[in-house]
């Protein structure tokens, strides 16, 4: 698993080095909209997002938006399972524009905090539960209207059905790309 992550990171890495020859100084901060892998303890799957701003300036940000993710693995207590999660998504962080503004390369820093509603089907059969999720992200605008972006977190998940009743801890890195519109 951490021979292909490290596989990942380099090919995201070549991917952001070919695209910064070209990059322009404008950068777009409307609607959003991207996707990544999600890696959280004992499951792997993809994330989605779709984000508004909220209040943007040269030198921070407030976005809120959905996020739609799937999971598979095995998570404690309830096995093996796949589940489909739908939430809510705040960010709020500074911007750092590195050099002049001529550099073409927008970096963010940024907390985030996630309210989602998970699906949980297993070989028990189907449970839902809430995830409260938290932590910190870097993101590379490197284009008018393109990053990529790494996010480092945890959370709990709450069940809500009474089969389940049990607090599960996890920690979740995420990485993937945004669309900027105007």
């Amino acid at each position: 698993m951490k021979k292909h992550l490290k596989k990942v990171h380099i090919i995201l890495f070549l991917c952001f080095c070919c695209c910064v020859a070209g990059a322009e100084t404008t950068f777009n901060q409307g609607i959003s909209c991207g996707g990544g892998i999600l890696l959280q303890t004992d499951m792997v799957g993809g994330i989605a997002y779709l984000d508004f701003p909220f209040w943007t300036s040269s030198s921070g940000f407030l976005r809120g938006g959905i996020t739609a993710e799937g999971l598979g693995g095995n998570l404690e207590p309830y096995g093996p399972n796949g589940m489909g999660n739908i939430g809510i998504q705040l960010r709020a962080g500074g911007n750092i524009q590195p050099g002049n503004q001529a550099s073409g390369i927008l970096m963010r820093c940024y907390g985030f905090t996630d309210g989602i509603c998970n699906l949980i089907g297993s070989s028990r059969g189907f449970d839902i539960a809430v995830t409260v999720t938290g932590g910190g992200g870097f993101e590379i605008q490197f284009l008018p209207d393109m990053s990529v972006f790494w996010e480092y977190g945890g959370g709990v998940i709450i069940p809500c059905t009474a089969s389940q009743n049990t607090l599960s801890g996890f920690a979740r890195h995420s990485f993937g790309f945004r669309t900027y519109f105007k």
